[in-house]
């Protein structure tokens, strides 16, 4: 296998999310101990304006409490055993807040971060969290992405500091995306009819000309795209790049998966799998 000239950063999906519950101290001790190179959040206001760690509008799938996390007020969410759901020896894992989350980065200094506001946030609101990543001496390690284009906008209104990425599911103007498919289904999408892949192509580079200008728009320094993306637009990792812009998918779980992105030439690899990854790309960088 040809070794790999610089190998993609590991950043650990909601922290080490296969061997520990997602968004928890426990995940992130997990991604720490795998050799991951930035763990990625996401955060959420409670009831009372509180910015805790967690990815699902809903309490009920990685917690034993009901309801909406916008609904819920800080003290309740913090007796939620936020652990059990994945394994019993997890029990009693805390749904962290973004205090909690500060702390633990700041006795881990050698690791970074990408944190995601979910859904919309005003300035308002991301002013006093993103001042905790300032008095905490994080900037410079620290990401602050959205899908949320308002929040995009907002974020860098509030940080010119920190460097601003947006997430992306889909082109501009094309069909959503797909599942992850199989090797064969996969050729296929590369190599349809000629009438058709011309047409795919134009459609394709005026999508990427769009999220060019939008990121440009926006001030981003990156573009966090679904991995899938880089199956179906197989030149737009080097669109981007060319660009300006780093490129770091999300979210790859599989050595066919990371074998493509690597190929792409993106920057960054987004893992469940942080351990596996680190171990891959040691292997593929050394020919092994």
């Amino acid at each position: 296998m040809t070794p790999l000239v610089v190998a993609p950063r590991v950043i650990a999906h909601r922290g080490a999310s296969s061997v520990a519950p997602e968004n928890t101290i426990a995940s992130f001790d997990a991604a720490l101990a795998a050799g991951a190179d930035a763990i990625e959040v996401d955060l959420q206001l409670t009831a009372d304006g509180v910015a805790v760690v967690i990815h699902d509008d809903r309490l009920d799938r990685t917690t034993d409490l009901v309801g909406d996390v916008e609904g819920t007020d800080a003290r309740s969410l913090a007796s939620a055993d936020a652990g059990t759901w994945f394994a019993p020896a997890f029990a009693g894992a805390r749904v962290p807040t973004f205090d909690d989350l500060i702390a633990w980065a700041a006795r881990h200094p050698g690791i970074g971060w990408l944190l995601e506001f979910k859904g919309r946030w005003e300035e308002r609101s991301l002013a006093p969290e993103l001042e905790k990543v300032r008095l905490a001496g994080m900037v410079a390690r620290t990401v602050v992405q959205s899908f949320d284009v308002d929040t995009v906008r907002a974020l860098g209104a509030t940080a010119p500091d920190v460097r601003l990425e947006v997430l992306v599911s889909e082109l501009p103007g094309l069909p959503a995306r797909r599942e992850w498919m199989g090797a064969a289904a996969a050729a296929a999408v590369a190599r349809p009819g000629a009438v058709d892949a011309e047409a795919a192509a134009v459609a394709a580079a005026a999508a990427t000309a769009e999220l060019v200008r939008l990121l440009g728009e926006l001030g981003a320094a990156g573009c966090n795209p679904y991995g899938l993306l880089l199956v179906e637009h197989p030149k737009l990792a080097a669109d981007l790049r060319a660009a300006g812009f780093s490129v770091t998918p999300w979210t790859l779980d599989e050595p066919r998966q990371w074998e493509l992105a690597v190929s792409a030439g993106v920057d960054g690899i987004i893992t469940n799998r942080p351990q596996d990854l680190v171990a891959w790309a040691e292997g593929v960088g050394t020919g092994a």
